[in-house]
C-alpha cells in the first residue's frame, strides 16, 4: 500500500509541476519547458534533460526580470530533478533539488524527492555500509519533515487567503 501512495503522490507532483510550467506567459523559453514536459510524458528522459539544459544555458530567459528568471529556474530545476530521479541518477537529482532549494527553500517537491532519494540510497547501502544506511535514513526523515511542514504551511496560507471575509 505504501508504494501505491508514493506512486499516486508522485503523479500529483508531476501534474502540479506541469501546471506551474504552463502558468508562465507563452514565451520562447516556455516552449523549451513545454517540449521537455512532452518528452518526459513520452518517457524520453534523456532528451527532456537535454532540452531543459538548453533552456538553462540559453540567453532567452536572461532577458526577463529577476523575478521571472527565478520562476523559470524553479520550473526547470524541478523538472530536471524529477527527470534525473526517473533515470535513477540520484546524485545529480539531489544536486538539482539543492539548487532549487537555494532559490526557494520551501519547495515541497524538492523535499519530497530528496526524501525518496535518501530512502533509496539507504536501502542500497544497507547490505554494505550500516553507517551510510543510517545517515541516509536520517536525511530522508529530515527531508520529509520539511516537506510536511511546508506543505501544511502552504495549504494553511491558501485556506486563510481564500476564506477571508470580503470586508
Amino acid at each position: 500500500m505504501e508504494i501505491t501512495v508514493k506512486k499516486i503522490f508522485f503523479i500529483i507532483l508531476i501534474i502540479i509541476s506541469i501546471s506551474s510550467i504552463f502558468a508562465h506567459e507563452k514565451k520562447k523559453h516556455n516552449y523549451f519547458l513545454k517540449d521537455a514536459v512532452e518528452l518526459a510524458k513520452e518517457q524520453k528522459y534523456k532528451e527532456a534533460i537535454e532540452t531543459t539544459f538548453q533552456l538553462l544555458s540559453g540567453n532567452e530567459f536572461r532577458k526577463e526580470s529577476l523575478e521571472d528568471q527565478d520562476k523559470i529556474k524553479k520550473s526547470a530545476y524541478r523538472l530536471l530533478g524529477i527527470m534525473y530521479y526517473k533515470t535513477e541518477q540520484y546524485d545529480e537529482s539531489l544536486n538539482v533539488f539543492k539548487q532549487l532549494l537555494s532559490i526557494d527553500n520551501t519547495n515541497t517537491v524538492a523535499y519530497y524527492f530528496m526524501g525518496l532519494i535518501y530512502e533509496t540510497k539507504a536501502f542500497n547501502a544497507a547490505a554494505s555500509d550500516e553507517f551510510e544506511t543510517i545517515k541516509n535514513k536520517k536525511r530522508a526523515l529530515e527531508s520529509w519533515e520539511k516537506f510536511v511542514t511546508f506543505y501544511a504551511d502552504s495549504k494553511s496560507k491558501y485556506t486563510k487567503k481564500h476564506h477571508q471575509k470580503p470586508y
